[in-house]
């Protein structure tokens, strides 16, 4: 089962519709796309146990719950556009199975944790447009072929050959 929905076309406002607080009743769901809603994801989320691909956009996220990072079966997180703040969660670094990880265009700070190398399964990083700082060489020791990461600052950009 897919859910792709959009809840207001004008952008992350506040006329945008709430994260649905009963989204976790929707166990058989794989893939979840939402733009324009807002809000805490529900802690219920960890009941969609099918879950593959998570992707907002465009949202307005308070806070993302511990219980999204035991989602195993989780191989793509995508929250761009969504104003999130402060370090990275360091509960992403639990999601074995993560192929594609895109936190970009929010206002994430800090030092990128070096412990992203450690996804074995990761194909994809982006963290564009952040506030984020530190090293990102460590990424080539870890990442499988073929690999993508895109890193962007104010101060520093690079990326791999796609």
């Amino acid at each position: 089962m897919h859910l792709q929905t959009s809840f207001n076309g004008s952008g992350a406002t506040q006329n945008s519709a709430a994260f649905p607080r009963h989204i976790g009743l929707l166990t058989g769901l794989v893939t979840l796309e939402l733009s324009f809603v807002k809000g805490a994801i529900p802690a219920e989320i960890s009941n969609l146990h099918r879950l593959g691909q998570l992707k907002l956009h465009s949202c307005i996220i308070t806070s993302i719950p511990a219980e999204l990072f035991t989602i195993q079966t989780l191989t793509t997180l995508a929250i761009n556009h969504c104003g999130m703040c402060g370090p990275i969660p360091c509960g992403i670094l639990s999601l074995a199975n993560i192929k594609v990880l895109s936190l970009a265009r929010n206002k994430f700070t800090g030092l990128i944790p070096r412990d992203l190398g450690n996804l074995k399964a990761l194909e994809n990083l982006d963290l564009s447009n952040n506030e984020l700082s530190g090293s990102i060489t460590f990424l080539h020791w870890f990442l499988r072929e073929p690999t993508a990461f895109e890193f962007e600052s104010q101060q520093t950009s690079r990326r791999t050959p796609q």
